[in-house]
């Protein structure tokens, strides 16, 4: 089963109709915002806890990619660091972002987690592609690694700080929502899906492959749109909101 699912995964032709099918998804989420966190709403079937929804769905891609690596013929230094940032972030994704703040007492619909699921299901297949013994290897230590794994580290590094901002408006502040301030935040309204953006397209161009570039593609469709809808729910809940901030992109989006 895996290796029909890689086989696919290999297929440029396949690639380009999955990148664009997230630029069609990109257009789909300007109109519907995904009903979690402060846009949950009724309508979208039962929910789970959304730490346990987290879990899964976030540990989908990395279960994957490590099958793929581990049939691999070519688990050479490059591939190990290919993994490791890969399977890190999915780490903080699914097994410590779900417990900190207030995410544990949430819940999100299970339609939701499904259509995630399969997502990853299929991210992980095209990402492990790249590492399974019927294509080339990773590729050689080079410039365009060290730039990528250096995008790498400041998109992680931003997103994570980005998090830890807005949980700890809670804990300073009260329960709810509140307007964040400082660094990053002065410009944008969410430098949490800036940096994992950039981590991805850091990563694509880190790996040099069809493959990463996909999921950079899917990370911005998917992320973009719900910035701008955070952004516009600020300015409607927060009428002393900065007019100067923007949704995602410092003077610009």
């Amino acid at each position: 089963m895996l290796d029909a699912w890689v086989s696919v995964a290999l297929r440029v032709d396949a690639l380009t109709a999955w990148m664009a099918l997230a630029l069609v998804t990109a257009v789909t989420l300007t109109r519907i915002t995904a009903p979690y966190g402060r846009h949950v709403r009724q309508g979208w079937g039962p929910a789970l806890p959304a730490t346990w929804s987290w879990m899964v769905m976030e540990s989908v891609s990395s279960v994957i990619v490590l099958a793929c690596f581990v049939r691999s013929s070519h688990r050479t230094a490059e591939a190990w660091i290919f993994v490791a940032v890969f399977c890190g972030h999915y780490a903080y994704r699914s097994f410590v972002y779900p417990f900190l703040g207030d995410a544990i007492k949430s819940r999100a619909p299970l339609s939701i987690s499904a259509m995630a699921s399969v997502f990853n299901l299929i991210n992980g297949c095209v990402i492990g592609a790249a590492l399974y013994g019927t294509v080339e290897g990773p590729p050689q230590a080079s410039v365009s690694m060290a730039v990528g794994g250096v995008l790498v580290i400041v998109g992680f590094t931003t997103h994570v700080w980005a998090d830890s901002v807005l949980r700890n408006l809670r804990s300073e502040k009260g329960p709810g929502y509140h307007v964040p301030e400082g660094g990053l935040f002065r410009y944008v309204s969410c430098p949490n899906y800036l940096g994992e953006i950039v981590q991805w397209v850091g990563f694509a161009w880190m790996t040099m492959s069809l493959g990463g570039a996909c999921f950079a593609v899917w990370t911005a469709a998917n992320l973009a749109p719900r910035a701008m809808a955070h952004h516009r729910w600020y300015r409607a809940q927060f009428p002393q909101y900065p007019p100067d901030r923007r949704a995602l992109v410092p003077w610009l989006v």
